[in-house]
Formats: C-alpha cells, sequence, structure tokens
C-alpha cells in the first residue's frame, strides 16, 4: 500500500475530545490546499481512506473538466 505522506500530505493526530481520535491530512487536490480529517480511525483505516481519496483525485486530475490551466 503507497504512503499516503509521500504525495505532500501531512498527518497530525488531535484529540476533539478525550477519547476521540482524529485523522488530519493536509495537502493539494486539484490545484488546491485541502484537508481531510477523520474520526474515530486508527492510522491503518485512515491511511487505506487517504489513498483512495488521492487516487480518485489523481483520476480527476487526469480529466480534461478538471485541468487546472495556468497562464
Amino acid at each position: 500500500m503507497p504512503n499516503p505522506f509521500a504525495a505532500g500530505g501531512e498527518k497530525r493526530n488531535m484529540d476533539k475530545k478525550r477519547d476521540e481520535n482524529v485523522f488530519f491530512w493536509k495537502g493539494v487536490a486539484l490545484g488546491s490546499g485541502a484537508e481531510l480529517r477523520l474520526f474515530g480511525v486508527d492510522d491503518r483505516q485512515a491511511a487505506d481512506w487517504v489513498n483512495k481519496v488521492l487516487a480518485e483525485v489523481a483520476r480527476l486530475e487526469k480529466c480534461s473538466a478538471f485541468t487546472v490551466k495556468t497562464a
């Protein structure tokens, strides 16, 4: 399984409540800054979800409708 943090993302675990774990990913998607917060998942589940999201973003970035045009 690829590392979701290798694509410029970062991971932070924060406590929202005393026993609720929050997984935080921050990176770039579709040419803009993006954040993903997952509540109540362990690191393995979070990595699986982030990999799925990044795969979908990569697929969308290949579509002409989502192409970011630069000057």
